[in-house]
């Protein structure tokens, strides 16, 4: 069966009778999907195995030799002929992710020929198998050249790294600027240089390393680095979803061959923003459809959020949809049983977008909403049309309400109904362990209206 990961070696060259250190990349696709590695006693595994002896198939002389860096959180350790990759808790290979491991010291054997490691991978229900070559080349004038990483971004660089044999110097051309080309004596006998495509045009760059020993030149040895537009390789939410108008929404991406990038929503624009982004949509909503601005009744129902990776040729974009939902009415009502006293509350309560109009001893409070659409409510007694839970307080222990224009009454928590003849004026025990009750009302009109009540804790605590 197939590998999930692509395995590969910096470099995949090497000099017979030396001793090398060799990276292993291990890499998810950046087409495929999040890779959950497990953890601990009977988690995943991967199984490197180098084949050891002194013919051409063979890579090594023996096997006394370990690992140097290893990327966070996995470990290496030698089980028998084999080197064991696992890690040290949970974690995710995300598209495009790398575990990178660098054996140290390896002794090449002096057979010319190449060889092939073994690669067992057991992640999760999927087991699978697969062999990476290494070249062994002779120690003659020579140089071995590579490029780490391979592929890169719109100005971004690699470190481009050679090793060579029986050498005074090592010449690498195909700089983008200067005289084209730079000398690095040897010995020693490896050596690095940063570089880079140097164009926002051109996908590819290829640099040559030729090995000198006075008039003598090795054949050249070509690395080609290329470029690539950006990607976004995961991102969440991977659907729109629906918030309260007062909830956060955390948005969170990965990308790859980035320059630059910009989160676009509404009428605003942030320039290189981190993942995760958070927002209040139900607040940037209001920012600018609000009574300040005149246009409150035009407000859509939803944000899209917008992030932009910018690099080579063409953008990469994600769009996130983000559906608020309406604003909530927790009470219009009066304070006092005579009916004295306005109060009223929404859920959010620096919602941007509603109009409290105040007459004596009345209010009309209008909420516009997502949607668009506006919720009318009133508190008034002499009204004989619109539904109004005038009055709704905890009095001697008990819930006490007055009402008017409705035709039915609900208390939540429980779903009871509250019979007619209590609709108007009536009380109830407060429900058992309730820190808050709701009254819902359906008018003769047949329009909806709700006083939520917290119960203070003492209270709730007697019950």
């Amino acid at each position: 069966m197939s590998t999930l990961l692509d395995y590969s070696f910096l470099p995949d060259t090497v000099f017979v009778n030396s001793n090398d250190n060799l990276k292993l990349v291990i890499q998810n696709p950046t087409s495929g999907k999040p890779i959950p590695f497990k953890a601990g006693r009977g988690g995943d595994t991967i199984t490197v195995t180098f084949p050891f002896g002194d013919s051409q198939g063979d890579l090594v002389t023996n096997l006394k030799f370990g690992t140097g860096n290893v990327s966070t959180p996995f470990t290496v350790n030698k089980v028998g002929d084999d080197f064991v990759v696992t890690a040290t808790k949970d974690t995710t290979l995300d598209p495009g992710d790398t575990v990178q491991i660098t054996f140290n010291d390896i002794p090449v054997n002096n057979s010319t020929g190449t060889a092939y490691v073994t690669i067992n991978e057991f992640i999760g229900i999927n087991s699978g198998k697969t062999s990476v070559s290494v070249t062994k080349k002779a120690q003659e004038l020579g140089v071995i050249v590579w490029l780490d990483p391979l592929i890169v971004g719109l100005g971004q660089e690699s470190n481009l790294q050679f090793k060579s044999a029986a050498s005074t110097s090592v010449v690498i051309s195909g700089y983008p600027d200067g005289k084209g080309e730079k000398t690095f004596e040897t010995p020693p006998y490896s050596g690095s240089d940063t570089v880079g495509i140097g164009s926002d045009t051109n996908a590819q760059r290829t640099y040559t390393a030729t090995a000198w020993a006075g008039g003598n030149q090795s054949p050249p040895e070509s690395i080609t680095l290329t470029q690539v537009p950006p990607l976004i390789t995961v991102f969440s939410p991977t659907e729109s979803q629906s918030v309260g108008a007062g909830e956060e929404v955390t948005l969170t991406w990965k990308a790859m061959y980035e320059s630059s990038n910009e989160m676009k929503w509404l009428q605003s624009v942030r320039s290189n923003v981190r993942s995760p982004f958070i927002t209040t949509s139900g607040a940037e909503l209001t920012k600018i459809y609000n009574i300040r601005n005149h246009n409150a009744q035009f407000m859509p129902d939803s944000v899209t959020y917008s992030i932009i990776i910018n690099g080579f040729k063409q953008p990469a974009q994600h769009d996130f949809v983000v559906k608020v939902k309406p604003v909530q009415l927790l009470y219009i009502k009066y304070k006092n049983p005579d009916l004295t006293g306005i109060m009223f509350a929404i859920d959010p309560s620096n919602w941007g977008a509603f109009v409290s109009s105040f007459g004596t001893n009345e209010l009309m409070l209008t909420i516009y909403q997502p949607g668009p659409s506006t919720d009318i409510y009133y508190l008034s007694k002499n009204d004989t049309t619109n539904p109004m839970i005038q009055y709704f307080d905890s009095v001697d222990g008990d819930l006490s309400w007055i009402t008017t224009n409705l035709k039915s009454l609900t208390l939540d928590p429980g779903g009871i109904s509250i019979d007619e003849s209590k609709i108007n004026t009536g009380s109830s025990p407060i429900p058992n362990d309730a820190t808050s009750v709701t009254l819902t009302g359906v008018g003769n009109n047949g329009q909806s209206v709700r006083s939520v009540l917290k119960i203070p804790k003492s209270v709730a605590e007697e019950q």
